[in-house]
């Protein structure tokens, strides 16, 4: 399955964990980061594409004002 072939190796966060608190890790990681629950089942994946066109966008707004 996808967990097993792509994300074995992915750095891992929890869902309570705040998006500032993972740029260090989304920045130095080539795999997406795992979200996990308090049971250590996958709830989902950060992309590192998602996030930086999500900060242009949220900076773009921003240059509008």
């Amino acid at each position: 399955n996808l967990y097993d072939v792509e994300l074995e190796h992915s750095p891992v966060v929890t869902g309570d964990c705040f998006l500032q608190d993972t740029l260090g890790l989304i920045a130095t990681s080539k795999l997406p980061l795992a979200v996990i629950d308090e049971n250590n089942r996958l709830k989902g994946i950060i992309v590192r594409g998602s996030v930086l066109a999500a900060l242009a966008s949220d900076r773009a707004g921003e240059e509008d004002v």
